[in-house]
């Protein structure tokens, strides 16, 4: 019998429970004293985070009382948290210390300074052993001397910086006599990641101390780096310093705040390459005029930040101050490569926040109401708008999706200045507002009262304790409107002509969908979503087994089964049979043939058409959805889940770089000399006898101007009823992208009574307006929804394009043929190996149509006999005949009946989020290091490291043996598509099977054996090629590699390796297919940060999921496993949607009624909130 103590359900559902109440400390403690099994996930939360605050100051107690009594000294905050850690070490419960995990000391003023006399203080530091975070700072900006601080506590700092678990570390008020103080106390910080400071001083400058002892072995790259005011810029100088403990060029996230010194600023900027977010800081006291006095290599040259992507810059204006516009335009045009001028930098969005000091009323107001007047350099400059060019090109700050101005107000005097100031303030700003891409934030305007006649009524419905709120407006007699969309055209009726009629529905009597068809261009966009659950439809249930038993009828979902264990094989490939002169070719579909020219062709776009319509893709917000958790730290909504619904090929005209100095010139070429560019020819006039026509010569002088082209998608977002078009340096493959930790738990914490997830609200949410950034709180239901509906598609497939194909079994060389060279003994035990053991018997020339008849019917019958599945090798010596003989049917399939040499196959397939064309190139999820790592018949080994890998290798002897392609990926060339019959437990089912040529990657400078095939399968080719006219039997011998053999782009550094021998095909379960190969997608403007990160992460295994997009991993790091078979791509849209919808609403009800019960479970856990990615 079970103990009362022990819990009767799963541990993990207890500890999901408290993880709600994670903020309640009166709930978490009355979960610690349930039983002991909760103790240690309510310890967690109790603990983590710890404030020791400087001791209240002891009341003096009246002399009557104490000269009777007698109590014990009140403990500090610090002694109390010793003696509970002590008692828990010897209690049976297990200790405290080890839950806690942020430790932030704050020292106090005067008498209330207890740092330095706490004496438990140095004891309490060296009894935490998993401190992450740890912080010192104090009540006042008054700084603290660090060598005034006793040795037994320095000494116990010291043990905690050199702990492994510290990584964010912040330093506040503290003064060091010399650099060399800050050197010895930061000296064991080797895995730090986030470090704040301010208000550091330092009193001697000088960096002598910083070239005493040897270069750091190991340094910790830092991900966040914020200097705050008051720090002395030697810190900079201990930054940089090869002794510095910490590296700044691995930095993210940047904040400076600027006072002067900058100089020093510039070098730190300088350093950080690879910052994405940069905070500046302008004080209220700085002197802008010594920024002129530098030179411009020492200035902010934001060019040499290439992974920039959101600036902030906050100034403090007051009265009379210096205009700092002219100095942050000097910073944003640093932003242009002088050396290209025309190349986009990485910039999205700019925010600049002004925080006014405003006077009196009475005062003059106009040295604020102008610091604006210097506004239309900075929107010329973000525009790439200037006297010699035109908006139309490209220009540096192309990227750039967001420009937002904030004012921060500040008036002691009057509360009525600030909307009068705003009213008066000029923004000069054309540019920026052509693109609608300037938001400023002013005085937020409220409805003051409805017009005569007009009221808002709440109409209650439901249980009194909790009603559902229904409103609307009252007005005309008989007319009330329920929503803003029925009101919108009444209400610009109201502030119009009265005499001209209204066009509301409830005065022109129509419908509300005429009234937004008329008014589309004010109305929001009423088009259906696609996400849309359909109409009610009758649901057909099987009946109960009563009296006959029914016979199981096989359905056509049969034939697509997956096997739930995956196979590999390599068999001959089989030969269609040539077609006659007369008859057409298998057609190959627009789509197909379209989507795979974007993969294979040569192209000089900057990103490839990777995306195909109908995909699942994530889509970069215009402008992200920003928010703060409960730590404070910043949680963004960046990206969200669309279909791509159209894909355009968009072209402009930029300046050709070699020609910069013909822009702008006066003199035009003459009519008798025309001007050849690479997209244009000009014809020569009528009147020119030099005979050329419209020939182009290479020594015509170029355009100066070319095309561009690149493309363009709509999509449709995923649960809402919004489409918009985006470029493609905004769009990533389902596959490259997932929602961030810090999202998923502020979306765990949502309260699941405001997850609404009602239709009308849901279609409605814009995640990209043309106003005001919704909230995240807002944006949390639709795109939990989004996200399900998108995990749901992801796990179904479908086959499509279904075709026969008559075949031919390859001839067997005969006996008197040399044998082929022996092969390593094989390892891969998926593997079989199809052979004959007897040739096909020749027949005599028949002499008449019916013995022609006759000799192709036993000519059928032979080849039927003579299948390649009769005689296998087994694929290790110690396997069975029956064995290997077993495995190989049930891979390649049953031998086909006698006379009937036909294959099911089909030219595609949707894969979850991906579209899978015959032709494609694909990731298998085995890596090469699974697929005959020795060798086997038909099949190499894994080629081994170049010299210059073996060069450039720094790891262990050891591990040297993993460098060549078997850590990496395996690619399969796919060449069909195949149904074939599987016999299971007596049944035969039909089955899916992949084909194809496989691949590996290797170095540029790898030499090995290579197989290199003689000739292409004759199969539809990727580019269709048309004969000439009158063409005979003979076609004209191709210069260019044969059609088939075409293999995209191999990833930087590398090439592709056929490793199977010429005339045998790989063939494998669909389970071994882990997705699409996206060429160059590392490349990508939206992944290079990330790719940056992974190269100097010190866990490469962690990034694994990023490097298999490109093969540089397995696939397996980086693939989706789709169960379920659906019959098109738009049943998998509607099911993914009506099941998104009902685990959600499910989720909700259990939900509330466990909470109800006492119990809650987090948002996110079961099948909610499912999000495939890397």
């Amino acid at each position: 019998m079970a103990s009362l103590d022990e819990p009767r359900l799963p541990q993990e559902i207890f500890d999901n429970i408290i993880d709600h109440f994670h903020d309640d400390v009166h709930s978490l403690e009355l979960c610690s004293l349930v039983v002991s099994a909760w103790l240690a996930s309510a310890r967690a939360h109790l603990f983590r985070r710890v404030e020791l605050t400087p001791p209240s100051k002891p009341k003096k107690p009246s002399s009557t009382i104490s000269a009777f009594t007698f109590s014990r000294p009140k403990l500090t905050p610090c002694q109390r948290l010793f003696e509970l850690v002590e008692a828990s070490q010897r209690g049976r419960l297990g200790s405290i210390a080890t839950y806690v995990r942020e430790l932030h000391l704050c020292e106090g003023m005067l008498a209330r300074e207890w740092l330095a006399r706490e004496p438990m203080l140095p004891l309490l530091l060296r009894a935490l052993p998993n401190l992450c975070r740890f912080e010192v700072c104090r009540s006042a900006s008054v700084s603290m001397a660090w060598n005034a601080l006793p040795a037994l506590l320095t000494r116990a700092v010291d043990h905690v910086f050199s702990q492994p678990s510290l990584t964010a570390l912040r330093l506040s008020s503290l003064k060091f006599e010399n650099v060399g103080e800050l050197k010895h106390m930061m000296s064991g910080c080797t895995h730090l990641r986030v470090l704040e400071v301010d208000h550091l001083v330092v009193v001697d400058s000088g960096l002598q101390y910083l070239d005493e002892g040897e270069e750091r072995a190991r340094v910790a790259p830092l991900d966040t780096l914020i200097m705050g005011p008051r720090t002395s810029t030697v810190f900079i100088s201990y930054l940089l310093h090869p002794q510095s403990i910490v590296s700044v060029n691995t930095v993210r996230r940047l904040g400076i705040a600027l006072s002067g010194d900058f100089i020093d600023f510039g070098r730190l900027l300088q350093a950080s390459s690879s910052v994405e977010q940069l905070e500046i800081n302008l004080m209220n006291d700085i002197r802008l005029q010594d920024y002129w006095q530098i030179t411009p290599e020492q200035q902010f040259d934001l060019t040499q930040i290439t992974n920039l992507r959101n600036l902030k810059v906050h100034i403090d204006v007051l009265q009379k101050q210096e205009d700092p516009l002219q100095w942050l335009t000097t910073v944003l045009s640093t932003g242009i490569d002088s050396a290209h001028p025309l190349r986009r930098n990485s910039i999205e969005t700019i925010q600049i926040v002004y925080s006014l000091f405003l006077p009196a009323p009475y005062m003059d107001r106009s040295i604020n109401t102008n610091i604006f007047d210097r506004w239309a350099d900075i929107d010329a400059i973000l525009c790439g708008r200037d006297d010699e060019k035109d908006s139309q090109y490209s220009h540096a700050y192309d990227n750039l999706r967001n420009v937002r101005l904030e004012f921060a107000l500040e008036n002691p005097i009057g509360f009525g200045v600030a909307p009068r100031f705003l009213k008066e303030v000029v923004l000069d700003s054309p540019g920026l507002e052509e693109k609608d891409i300037l938001l400023v934030e002013g005085p937020n305007y409220v409805l003051r009262s409805f017009p005569e006649g007009y009221k808002l009524f709440d109409h209650h419905k439901g249980p009194a304790n909790n009603p559902r709120h229904d409103l609307y407006l009252h007005g005309p007699p008989k007319k009330r409107f329920r929503s803003i969309n029925e009101f919108i055209p009444h209400a610009i009726w109201l502030m119009g002509d009265p005499n001209i009629d209204c066009e509301c529905k409830y005065c022109a009597k129509k419908t509300q969908r005429e009234v937004t068809a008329s008014m589309s261009n004010i109305l929001r966009n009423a088009t259906p979503s696609l996400s849309q659950s359909p109409a009610p439809s009758r649901i057909i249930r099987p009946l109960p087994n009563k009296g006959k038993a029914r016979a199981n009828i096989p359905r056509v979902a049969e034939a697509r089964q997956r096997d739930t264990k995956n196979y590999a094989a390599i068999q001959k490939s089989i030969k269609p049979l040539k077609a006659s002169s007369t008859v057409l070719k298998q057609p190959m579909l627009v789509e197909r043939s379209n989507d795979l020219r974007a993969v294979y062709s040569k192209s000089a776009q900057h990103i490839r058409r990777w995306y195909r319509e109908g995909e699942i893709v994530w889509c970069a917000l215009p402008r992200p959805i920003c928010s703060v958790n409960k730590l404070g730290d910043s949680v963004t909504l960046e990206y969200w889940p669309a279909v791509v619904d159209e894909v355009k090929l968009k072209s402009e005209t930029v300046p050709r770089a070699s020609t910069a100095g013909h822009v702008g010139s006066a003199s035009l070429p003459s009519a008798a000399q025309p001007v050849a560019s690479s997209s244009a020819t000009q014809i020569a006039p009528m009147d020119a006898d030099d005979g050329r026509g419209p020939m182009l010569l290479p020594s015509d002088e170029p355009l100066p101007w070319t095309v561009r082209q690149y493309a363009r998608y709509k999509v449709h977002f995923l649960a809402v009823s919004h489409s918009t078009t985006i470029d493609d340096d905004d769009i990533l493959p389902y596959q490259a992208n997932m929602p961030s930790e810090e999202l998923i738990e502020v979306m765990a914490e949502h309260p699941p009574e405001r997850l609404m997830f009602d239709k009308t609200t849901i279609t409605n949410f814009n995640p990209c307006p043309a106003g005001d950034v919704p909230s995240l709180f807002d944006a949390i239901p639709p795109f939990a929804l989004a996200i399900q509906i998108a995990s749901a598609i992801s796990q179904s497939w479908c086959l499509t394009d279904e075709y026969e194909l008559k075949y031919t079994i390859p001839q067997i060389p005969s006996a008197s043929a040399p044998p082929p060279p022996p092969r390593p003994p094989p390892s891969f035990q998926s593997s079989s190996i199809s052979s004959a053991s007897s040739r096909i018997p020749q027949q005599p020339q028949p002499n008449s149509l019916q013995a022609a008849i006759e000799a192709a019917n036993r000519h059928n019958d032979n080849l039927t006999r003579a299948t390649i599945y009769e005689s296998v090798s087994a694929v290790h010596p110690s396997m069975p005949a029956s064995t290997a003989q077993q495995t190989t049917s049930r891979m390649i399939g049953m031998p086909p009946p006698p006379g009937q040499l036909r294959q099911i196959r089909y030219q595609g397939m949707w894969w979850g989020a991906e579209r899978i064309w015959v032709d494609d190139f694909v990731r298998l999820k085995v890596p090469r290091r699974a697929l005959a790592p020795t060798g086997d018949n038909h099949i190499l080994a894994p080629a081994g490291p170049s010299k210059t890998e073996q060069q450039e290798y720094q790891g262990p002897d050891e591990e040297r043996h993993f460098l060549g392609a078997q850590m990496r990926g395996t690619f399969l060339r796919l060449d069909g598509i195949i149904i074939v019959d599987v016999e299971d437990n007596g049944q035969v089912t039909k089955q899916a099977r992949l084909t194809g040529r496989l691949y590996e990657l290797v170095a540029l400078d790898w030499q090995g054996e290579e197989y290199h095939s003689k000739a292409p399968i004759i199969r539809p080719p990727i580019i269709p090629r048309q004969p000439a006219e009158g063409a005979g039997a003979v076609e004209r011998t191709n210069s260019g590699p044969p059609v088939d053999h075409i293999l995209p782009a191999a990833p930087t550094g590398y090439k592709f390796r056929e490793i199977l021998e010429p005339g045998y095909e790989f063939v494998g379960t669909m389970g071994l297919l882990s997705g699409r190969y996206y060429p160059g997608i590392l490349k990508h403007p939206r992944l290079l940060s990330r790719v940056a990160r992974a190269i100097h992460s010190p866990d490469p295994q962690r990034h694994a999921g990023l490097w298999s997009l490109e093969g540089l991993s397995g696939g397996l790091f980086n693939s989706v496993d789709p169960w379920r078979y659906k019959k098109g791509r738009h049943t998998m849209m509607q099911d993914a949607d009506k099941e998104a919808a009902s685990v959600l609403d499910e989720y909700v009800r259990n939900t509330i009624a466990e909470r109800g019960a006492g119990q809650h479970q987090p948002f996110g856990d079961g099948d909610a909130m499912d999000v495939d990615g890397m």
